[in-house]
């Protein structure tokens, strides 16, 4: 990315003025449209309660930090005219090496509070105590190497902030700082972040199949045909009861009602020579896994899902039914899956998820765009640079749309 033809020998030498032009209302376009989104978030934040969620207060604290990058953007090539050691350079630099970072630090601080929600059973409302320990950490990180880059001198006196092809920023005889005080420390809490979500979902994915073996009992996979209806209820009744036994420290109950209708012949049948008849398999009772050390008092709802499963057939082939039976469980497993987690904890992995999702879009052109030109001899693809412009000062866009898109 670079400028006019007295910058030709820097980072912008592949650069035209014609695109240097480009690049800056593409910037400066994002940025103000940031801002707006910044603004009705943090607005809306304070005029309505019903939107003072956990997540959402991390997304207001993440949109802080976008409006001081949006304003550094806005500056746009006016603090290189005035050179590179004047106090307008300067400042844009500083704001750009502390807050444009600042969305991956505050992405991974919602990815460690859904570690401490998925495998320690912390309240996502607990983490409110402790808003400024975030604060210190999200803000003072990428503030530290801010104030000491701001405060380096080279051998000629030439400071570490200078031109940095559209923007003052760290000049191209530092470019390896860039990347060890910015890029890699960018890219480790992106890392850290998805290795959570990862572990999450495995986590996730053994307490479904878990709970659903609990809920199925000891021996999910036999035929109901070799059963008699009535003892096959009682069966299952007194396998979820030693269940529920066993596990006196409940977070909640989940009951399943499975019902099947069947037809049998019958010699005082209608003409059909078929009859009709229902028998109730009786109620699945059994406890989340994931909730020990949590006792079960009034306070607590038990959530119910019912699923009714109905066959009705004119003495079917015994394979037939069997398939049948199978796809139908399948069925009732996917239902009953999806209704066995705390509706509290899925709305923060969902919010914090997205979020993360979301900084890793942005940040990989940027990523990409400074790779190449370390490889190339600081030269500046033009298209690398038109696709970062494009996300990068969009991230208080981005934010604004989880947090109204969750909320």
């Amino acid at each position: 990315m670079h400028s006019h033809a007295s910058h030709a020998s820097h980072d912008d030498a592949s650069l035209t003025e014609r695109q240097v032009d480009v690049l800056i209302t593409i910037e400066r376009t994002g940025a103000g449209l940031s801002m707006i989104a910044i603004t009705l978030t943090i607005l809306s934040f304070i005029a309505f309660k019903k939107l003072r969620t956990t997540p959402n207060l991390f997304l207001v604290f993440a949109s802080i930090a976008n409006a001081g990058a949006s304003i550094a953007s806005m500056i746009g090539y006016d603090g290189l005219r005035l050179g590179e050691n004047s106090v307008l350079c300067q400042a844009q630099a500083f704001i750009f090496e502390c807050f444009m970072q600042s969305d991956p630090w505050w992405s991974f601080a919602m990815a460690f509070n859904v570690y401490l929600v998925f495998f320690h059973n912390a309240d996502p409302a607990s983490f409110r105590k402790y808003v400024w320990a975030y604060c210190l950490v999200c803000f003072g990180g990428p503030l530290i190497p801010a104030i000491v880059l701001v405060s380096i001198r080279g051998d000629l006196r030439v400071p570490v902030y200078g031109d940095a092809a559209l923007w003052c920023w760290i000049g191209h005889n530092w470019s390896l700082v860039r990347l060890y005080s910015y890029y890699i420390p960018i890219w480790i809490c992106i890392f850290l972040s998805f290795t959570i979500y990862v572990a999450v979902g495995y986590r996730v994915f053994q307490h479904r199949n878990k709970l659903l073996n609990m809920s199925l009992g000891e021996n999910p996979n036999d035929k109901a045909q070799d059963i008699p209806a009535s003892r096959l209820g009682t069966a299952r009744n007194n396998s979820a009861e030693e269940s529920l036994t066993r596990r006196k420290d409940a977070y909640g109950t989940v009951v399943t009602e499975i019902q099947i209708t069947s037809a049998l012949p019958n010699a005082d049948s209608d003409t059909d020579g078929a009859v009709h008849g229902r028998h109730a398999l009786g109620n699945l009772t059994y406890s989340p896994s994931w909730a020990h050390g949590v006792q079960e008092d009034s306070t607590i709802h038990a959530h119910r899902h019912q699923c009714q499963t109905t066959c009705s057939s004119d003495s079917p082939p015994p394979q037939r039914s069997g398939v049948i039976g199978r796809l139908k469980m399948k069925l009732t497993e996917s239902c009953a899956k999806l209704n066995r987690l705390d509706p509290v904890k899925m709305a923060y992995l969902r919010t914090s998820f997205i979020f993360a999702f979301a900084v890793l879009i942005t940040w990989i052109p940027s990523s990409a765009n400074r790779l190449w030109s370390l490889t190339n001899g600081g030269q500046i693809s033009f298209g690398l640079s038109v696709a970062s412009g494009c996300v990068l000062p969009l991230q208080g866009v981005w934010n604004a749309i989880i947090y109204l898109t969750t909320s």
